[in-house]
């Protein structure tokens, strides 16, 4: 893997929210705004679980390292 491509923020990745965490099954398809250091990026993927505020996305990229990312609702729409 690439140390460069693993270096870029994503500014709008979220800590994990306090509490027990389950994905919901079956996710819900959705769009969602990725905003990285070098721009902002969409990305079609499946929302896993959420809060009222935040929603946690599946991520198949290496700059993701953890597979799955917490963002801001606003960021999130279903398809």
């Amino acid at each position: 893997m690439s140390r460069i491509a693993a270096a870029v923020p994503l500014l709008n990745q979220r800590p994990v929210p306090a509490g027990v965490h389950h994905d919901v099954e079956p996710p819900i398809p959705v769009s969602v705004v990725m905003r990285w250091a070098t721009g902002d990026e969409l990305l079609d993927t499946l929302a896993l679980e959420w809060t009222r505020i935040l929603v946690r996305v599946r991520v198949i990229d290496l700059r993701v390292m953890t597979g799955a990312v917490w963002l801001p609702a606003c960021d999130v729409v279903r398809r």
